[in-house]
């Protein structure tokens, strides 16, 4: 019998890196082939995208809640109890994906207007909201059942998905932008259009893995849709907390891209070609953030209070020795880099001095990420939260437009805004893991 691998930060982290890559490497191919219509509709692509992530995020976060149900009902071996979440879950991404695809396409031109977009960039995120609002149900979908796989403990089937969806994207990218085949250059509409077939090719995908192989099976009778209600309140108990403090920083995200656009839609196209080229980084310190949790949980459970200090700080330094080195050398490289998505000198030119700001970004991010998933995973979840809340909109934004728009210093100083969030909030997060506060059971504190 193969052996058990021993649960860790890294069996965890590894996995969910890849798959978070594959999954997130769309919106990468998406801005390529965009830059290659225009700089102006990339600025509209960037402001599209994170309000696209608004709702992705607060889908994934409820479905997730009715995953956690489901999670336990199995380990208690209560399958219909497991087959209602299950069911919940799918309820969920229906009914949001519906209002969620019907606010976007209702709101192409107004959204857009809102984050500060005019003239050509405006006509073009109206567009691309016009194809990619209604196909955000087919997402919605997705990450429903994308939460039924990863209960069932198949996390590696998202991946392949993942996987499949990017190559159909690039492929379809290829033809309708770049008119491959005979094929018309669509431009706007050609890049939208690719992403939305590549999210009913992975809703497709996944839907027959979790129904042919995993036997997820619905129950549709009167008895069994009658007890829906009982998963309201547990589902919702777990759900809308972390909805809380997700939509407060999606919600600063997308404020920080307003300002960005209020300085020049220049700005706004080389902030969209810095994210994404910092998106390797900024994703293995939530991998690992995540994998730190879950080993957290698992030792907090058995008051290992000591290994869970060393092992947390442990993880800081991981994020650090991958994200630093990343940024650096994506900064010596960037005059190489960015020409190949704009020939525009002077989005050339912010986009690499906006490197160094990353610098103390993802020195902050290391530290909060890793120190929040931990805190929370230890019962302590509150405190980042408020925390989050606090620097996000008073230390942030504030600081982000004073420098950015009052003092003229465009986009390096909306992004000293995120780094003075990041840097000043980690200290007071670092101090509350070796003060032990967020230690719950008594008879320990005299461990300290």
């Amino acid at each position: 019998m193969k052996a058990k691998k021993p649960l860790n930060v890294w069996t965890t982290a590894i996995p969910l890196y890849f798959e978070m890559v594959a999954i997130n490497s769309i919106g990468l191919v998406d801005v390529f082939f965009m830059s290659l219509v225009a700089d102006k509709a990339v600025a509209a692509l960037g402001a599209c995208t994170q309000i696209i992530l608004v709702f992705t995020l607060l889908s994934r976060t409820l479905c997730g809640g009715a995953g956690s149900i489901a999670g336990q009902s199995i380990g208690a071996k209560n399958r219909v109890r497991a087959t209602l979440a299950f069911m919940y879950a799918m309820l969920i991404a229906i009914v949001f994906g519906a209002v969620f695809a019907a606010m976007l396409f209702v709101g192409r031109s107004l959204i857009p207007t809102w984050m500060g977009l005019q003239g050509e960039a405006l006509g073009y995120a109206s567009t691309y909201l016009a194809i990619l609002g209604p196909a955000f149900f087919l997402l919605s979908l997705r990450l429903g059942y994308s939460t039924i796989v990863a209960v069932k403990g198949k996390s590696r089937v998202n991946l392949i998905c993942a996987l499949i969806s990017n190559a159909v994207n690039l492929v379809l990218n290829a033809i309708f932008v770049l008119g491959l085949f005979g094929a018309p250059k669509l431009g706007v509409v050609g890049v939208a259009l690719a992403t939305a077939v590549s999210h009913l090719v992975y809703l497709l995908a996944i839907a027959w893995v979790a129904h042919k192989y995993l036997h997820v099976r619905f129950i549709f009778v009167k008895r069994v849709v009658d007890r829906l209600h009982e998963l309201t309140r547990p589902v919702l108990g777990i759900a809308i907390p972390n909805c809380g403090d997700l939509l407060s920083y999606t919600m600063f995200q997308v404020v920080m891209v307003s300002i960005v656009i209020r300085i020049d839609e220049l700005a706004a196209a080389a902030y969209t070609y810095v994210h994404q080229a910092m998106m390797f980084s900024v994703l293995w310190s939530f991998s690992v953030s995540q994998g730190q949790a879950i080993w957290t949980a698992h030792l907090v459970g058995a008051r290992q209070y000591e290994k869970v200090e060393s092992e947390v700080k442990r993880s800081i330094l991981r994020c650090l020795m991958f994200a630093m080195p990343i940024t650096l050398v994506l900064y010596s490289i960037s005059g190489q880099l960015f020409p190949l998505f704009s020939d525009n000198p002077a989005i050339v030119s912010m986009a690499t001095t906006a490197m160094l700001a990353y610098l103390g970004i993802e020195i902050g991010r290391a530290f909060n990420a890793t120190l929040s998933f931990s805190l929370a995973a230890a019962g302590d979840a509150r405190y980042p939260a408020i925390l989050g809340f606090i620097f996000n909109w008073l230390v942030g934004v504030p600081v982000a437009w004073f420098m950015g728009v009052h003092l003229g210093w465009g986009l390096i100083g909306a992004l000293a805004g995120v780094a003075a969030d990041e840097l000043v909030r980690s200290p007071l997060n670092y101090y509350r893991l070796v003060s032990r506060r967020w230690i719950k059971y008594p008879d320990n504190q005299a461990k300290r």
